[in-house]
């Protein structure tokens, strides 16, 4: 139940044992925002930055959850803010059963190279005249 003094959960009669008898039980969450991750509802978003190369041919890569480290397939021809699932690594859905999780969504965007070798440059312009 929630607890209204508190802002979090309390478990009636769970608590310390007095001479009256169970006092209540009172738990507070505290969630810590984290930068690389976002929250809707029970699923987690975070974006990745692929090469071009990466997201013309396809590849996998390795993606941070909430959990662990878990491998994404990137699939050729993906494009920028295309939206991959990794399924069951978001947040335990509050009234679900058991390990029931929300999902892991990954926003996938272009990695803009900082600086263009002069090599780069001569292979982009050749790509561009195929267009």
């Amino acid at each position: 139940a929630h607890h209204p003094g508190h802002g979090g959960l309390c478990r009636p009669r769970e608590g310390h044992h007095h001479a009256r008898g169970r006092g209540d039980l009172v738990l507070t969450v505290e969630l810590i925002p984290d930068s690389r991750w976002r929250r809707q509802e029970e699923n987690v978003i975070s974006e990745v930055c692929l090469t071009y190369g990466q997201l013309v041919f396809g590849s996998t890569v390795e993606i941070e959850t909430i959990w662990d480290k878990s491998p994404l397939t990137v699939p050729p021809r993906t494009k920028c803010n295309t939206v991959l699932v990794i399924p069951n690594k978001g947040f335990p859905r509050l009234n679900g059963f058991g390990s029931e999780r929300g999902n892991h969504l990954v926003v996938v965007q272009l990695k803009m190279p900082d600086q263009l070798s002069p090599e780069y440059m001569h292979a982009l312009v050749a790509l561009e005249r195929l267009n």
